[in-house]
C-alpha cells in the first residue's frame, strides 16, 4: 500500500514538472497511465484540469473540475482552478461566486482578493477592485497581480502619480517580467 503511495506522489510531482515546463503531450501520457491504474484519485483528476485549462480545453477542463467539487466540495484548488475557467470564458459572476467562497474560507489569502480584484477591474467595478488589490497588497505587498490591477485602476482613474508608484514597484520586484513592463511604461510615459 505505501509503495502504491509513493509511486502516486511519484507521478504527481513528475506530472507538475512536466507542466511547469509546458510539455503537455508528455503530461497527458503519462497522465493517462497514472489514471488508468487509479481513476478515482482526485488528485490526478485535477491535474487533468489543470492540463485541459492550459490547453485551451476549458469546457472539459470546467467538467473534471466540477466532477472534483462534487465529490469534495472543499477541494479549494479546484475551486480555484474552476474560477480561473470561468474567467477565462467570460463567465464573471460564475468567478466571482466561487472567489467570494474562497475568500470567505481563506481570508488570508492575497490571491484570491487579486483575482477577484482583477474580475471586478473587467467588470468596470474600480473602486471595488481598488479595495481588492489594496487589501491583497496589505498581505503581500508585492503580488504581481494586485500590483497590475492596482496599477490599471490608477490608469483608469485618471491617477497617473499612483499608477507610476506602483509600476516602479511592479518593475522593481519583477525585473524579469519585461513584456509586461514594456508594455506598462507605454501606457505610464
Amino acid at each position: 500500500m505505501e509503495d502504491n503511495l509513493n509511486h502516486t506522489i511519484d507521478e504527481v510531482q513528475k506530472l507538475f514538472y512536466l507542466i511547469e515546463r509546458n510539455r503537455f503531450k508528455m503530461a497527458e501520457a503519462l497522465l493517462g497511465k497514472a489514471l488508468a491504474k487509479d481513476p478515482d484519485n482526485i488528485d490526478l483528476q485535477y491535474i487533468s484540469a489543470i492540463i485541459d485549462k492550459k490547453t485551451d480545453r476549458l469546457l472539459e477542463s470546467e467538467k473534471t473540475l466540477a466532477n472534483i467539487l462534487s465529490k469534495d466540495p472543499d477541494h479549494f484548488e479546484a475551486k480555484f482552478l474552476l474560477a480561473q475557467v470561468h474567467h477565462e470564458k467570460d463567465e464573471l459572476s460564475q468567478a466571482e461566486i466561487l472567489l467570494i467562497d474562497l475568500i470567505r474560507d481563506f481570508p488570508r489569502e492575497p490571491q484570491y482578493f487579486a483575482s477577484y480584484a482583477h474580475i471586478m477591474m473587467q467588470s468596470m467595478n474600480l473602486d471595488k477592485a481598488e479595495k481588492l488589490a489594496a487589501e491583497a497588497l496589505r498581505m503581500d505587498p508585492e503580488h504581481p497581480g494586485a500590483l497590475t490591477t492596482s496599477i490599471l485602476c490608477a490608469l483608469s482613474k485618471g491617477n497617473s502619480a499612483a499608477a507610476k508608484d506602483q509600476f516602479s514597484n511592479l518593475v522593481r520586484n519583477f525585473p524579469d517580467a519585461a513584456f509586461s513592463a514594456h508594455s506598462l511604461y507605454i501606457i505610464l510615459v
